[in-house]
């Protein structure tokens, strides 16, 4: 899986079993709906899951089939969606890809960046800022 999906197109896909506006669908998610998402979302990427039982479990929510699929995705997918970097706590936010390259970083940290999202790691607590 390239991406995870949204929040919304985890809806959508859910509003299409029974012809359902988005706003009509519930936060739990049942056998049959499950179903229809997998094979919906096998449809979306072109590819088969493979799913555990215990994600399976997890998917009895909207929000638990988001976290399943998070983790499913790349890393790098989860570092751009967490937009620019602001934490090591007393460093100002690394948001600049230039930043990386010149070394305006902490001390022992590490980072990368991808299509403008910056990512460090240091082994410090890292809190993420709004793009």
């Amino acid at each position: 899986m390239a991406k995870a999906p949204t929040r919304e197109e985890i809806v959508a896909m859910l509003a299409t079993y029974g012809d359902r506006r988005a706003e009509d669908v519930a936060e739990g998610i049942d056998s049959l709906e499950l179903a229809w998402l997998i094979h919906q979302l096998e449809q979306h990427y072109g590819t088969m899951l493979d799913f555990t039982d215990d994600d399976l479990a997890r998917m009895s929510t909207v929000d638990g089939t988001l976290a399943v699929l998070r983790d499913m995705a790349p890393a790098e997918t989860a570092a751009a969606e967490m937009g620019p970097v602001a934490a090591i706590p007393g460093q100002r936010a690394a948001t600049d890809p230039h930043e990386v390259e010149t070394g305006a970083l902490p001390a022992g940290a590490t980072a990368g960046h991808d299509g403008g999202a910056v990512t460090v790691s240091a082994g410090h607590q890292v809190e993420t800022g709004a793009r």
